[in-house]
């Protein structure tokens, strides 16, 4: 991959990435999300959290939070991939395994979207997301 400037001339060094390989459509990752806490061993949902950690690809055009327009900085992939992982192992131990504390059918039943408008972002995401989306401006997921 490499950098190009307005004309389509490359500029800078190349450098090798892989794209990042995450789910195509919100019921996809909704269902993911679904086996990996119903998982009775807790791999399913770490492989989860690394799916859905941002890869050095996205890391390399994402410079900013959309959400708050603040600069991102530099950021730890790994340490990012480990605080998905336990934020949603937190989430599966106090919240879906525990009887009446979370609808499971909710869920995959509520539609999700999320659209652009003048500058906004605005999308149906609920609190677990949120949250999730919220720690990529902490302090503790930098180098």
């Amino acid at each position: 991959m490499g950098l190009i400037d307005q004309n389509g001339k490359f500029i800078g060094k190349p450098a090798a990435m892989t794209s990042h390989q995450g789910y195509e459509t919100f019921d996809e990752l909704k269902f993911a999300l679904v086996k990996a806490l119903d998982s009775k061993d807790d791999e399913e949902l770490k492989r989860f959290a690394d799916q859905i950690a941002p890869s050095k690809h996205i890391l390399f055009f994402l410079k900013d939070n959309p959400f708050n327009r603040k600069s991102i900085g530099i950021l730890n992939i790994g340490l990012i991939k480990q605080k998905y992982y336990h934020v949603l192992l937190e989430f599966k131990l106090d919240k879906w395994q525990r009887p009446n504390a979370y609808n499971h059918r909710s869920l995959p039943a509520v539609p999700d979207y999320t659209a652009h408008e003048e500058g906004d972002y605005v999308g149906n995401m609920r609190y677990w997301i949120r949250m999730i989306l919220s720690m990529a401006s902490s302090p503790i997921l930098h180098n």
